[in-house]
């Protein structure tokens, strides 16, 4: 009984003093950093140090820390459900015949009505699961869509349609809307939930996890591709060579309304086209993503990059969030607009915006949270927040900063989001960013003044407007 007591207060004395370490740890951090950015680099501190502990296994973090329950919780779960869009149909795309595809229906599964589709056809496929059925689609100007529900097509245990994807667009002018793409998986380890071959395709409200490809195109010079409203998560392979997106060399890629979280060793989004727009998504690592780049426009181009919410998380793949041309600087006109984002690194060190051109990017009325260079290559850097405002914190080496270009910009220790440890970038009253952005650079025919902003979980809503617009892919609620 003796012995038990005195190992009962060796045991006693033991926790309390990992007690007072973590309080001190947390405590320190949010000092130094703030309370935006503190809890979270105290949770990467003691993940650190319970790996190191259980000899280099997935870090379990301590209990009893808010910090470490916050990383550990990470970012919430899938988000996708079935809805309606409004996104309007076009004109061009389901003028001739319906054929239905179901259970009770004269197509069983959607692979054999992509046999049957003629030009112009609607093809409505009943709600549900499609396990191991695969399609190529040839006919032009389809219409295809989970009709009153979503449409589940399970690739596990299949030979993907030609090697390459789920589903095989080769289709000119085709528009997807509510289908759920899963499992994909081939020996080059790029199998796609969908593989773009066609000069036009329009998905809408679908749904691609778990392959090694979201979404992937052939190289086609006079192709277009338009993702709205629809979901990626955990999509890549070991090799590093596939992306939740990817676009070859096309001439225009659109991403808009999405959310792409969690890739796996590769890129949210690969781009080679010649004309970027990624407008209004959500592209997170969570405190567990795995990612290289959250963009990639692998050869630089036209690119508009505005009002998203871009995280990077502390065990990603690469220190860079946008890279512009990292590859190469192709094609003769190189543009870069990064205007009213919200960019976020969890990482120890990074650089939010790398630019590998010669050309000036125009990077304004953004908010910048964690540590890192804000820009490297040319900028002209206006009306955003960054936070930390320590100069420890924030090497400026590289990044065209200097007297006047501060004077530009807000420097804060936080930059008031409603919940950085819960990825809820809402601003709260009386953050830094509210009245901050400046006027932007006039464009012709172009308006980068944002109209919308993201609406998780999944989506987005009308940005509210104001006499003066708030820095970041959020106004403030007034």
């Amino acid at each position: 009984m003796k012995f038990l007591r005195v190992l009962l207060s060796l045991l006693k004395s033991y926790l309390i003093s990992i007690g007072l370490f973590v309080n001190l740890l947390v405590l320190g951090a949010i000092l130094y950093y703030g309370v935006d950015t503190g809890a979270q680099r105290a949770g990467q501190v003691l993940g650190a140090l319970a790996k190191h502990l259980s000899g280099g296994k997935a870090a379990a973090h301590l209990p009893g820390t808010r910090a470490g329950a916050d990383l550990k919780r990470g970012l919430p779960a899938d988000a996708f459900a079935y809805r309606e869009h409004d996104v309007p149909l076009e004109a061009w795309v389901g003028s001739g015949r319906v054929l239905h595809v179901g259970p009770d229906a004269e197509y069983k599964l959607p692979s054999k009505a992509a046999r049957a589709a003629k030009e112009g056809d609607t093809i409505l496929i009943a709600p549900g699961r499609y396990a191991t059925d695969t399609a190529v689609w040839t006919a032009d100007h389809l219409y295809i869509k989970g009709d009153g529900g979503l449409v589940s097509v399970d690739a596990r245990g299949a030979a993907v349609a030609e090697g390459k994807a789920i589903w095989v667009t080769k289709s000119n002018h085709v528009r997807i809307e509510n289908v759920e793409f899963m499992n994909a998986a081939v020996p080059d380890q790029n199998g796609a939930g969908i593989r773009a071959e066609g000069d036009y395709l329009h998905v809408v409200g679908c749904y691609f996890h778990d392959n090694e490809s979201g979404l992937m195109s052939r190289n086609n010079a006079d192709a277009e591709i338009v993702v709205d409203y629809s979901e990626f998560a955990r999509n890549g392979s070991p090799n590093g060579q596939a992306h939740q997106i990817y676009a070859g060399t096309i001439a225009k890629l659109t991403v808009r309304g999405s959310f792409l979280h969690h890739a796996q060793i590769g890129s949210d989004l690969k781009s080679r086209a010649v004309e970027n727009r990624v407008l209004y998504n959500r592209i997170m690592d969570g405190s567990d993503g795995r990612d290289n780049y959250s963009i990639d426009l692998s050869e630089g181009g036209r690119a508009f990059i505005v009002g998203n919410v871009i995280q990077q998380g502390a065990t990603g793949e690469n220190y860079h969030l946008i890279a512009f041309a990292p590859e190469r600087a192709f094609g003769a006109t190189h543009e870069l607009y990064v205007v009213n984002n919200t960019l976020v690194n969890d990482r120890d060190d990074g650089v939010f915006i790398w630019n590998n051109t010669d050309a000036t990017a125009w990077v304004y009325d953004n908010v910048f949270a964690g540590p890192g260079e804000i820009v490297r290559g040319p900028a002209v850097i206006a009306g955003n927040v960054i936070t930390p405002a320590k100069r420890s914190a924030l090497p400026w080496k590289g990044s065209g900063f200097d007297e006047e270009t501060e004077s530009r910009n807000r420097l804060v220790d936080q930059a008031g989001f409603r919940s950085r440890a819960e990825f809820d970038y809402t601003l709260v009253p009386g953050a830094a960013a509210a009245d901050a952005a400046v006027d932007l650079p006039a464009l012709e025919g172009e308006s980068l003044v944002p109209e919308f902003e993201p609406r998780p979980p999944l989506g987005l809503t009308q940005r509210a407007t104001d006499a003066k617009r708030d820095a970041g892919a959020f106004e403030l609620a007034r």
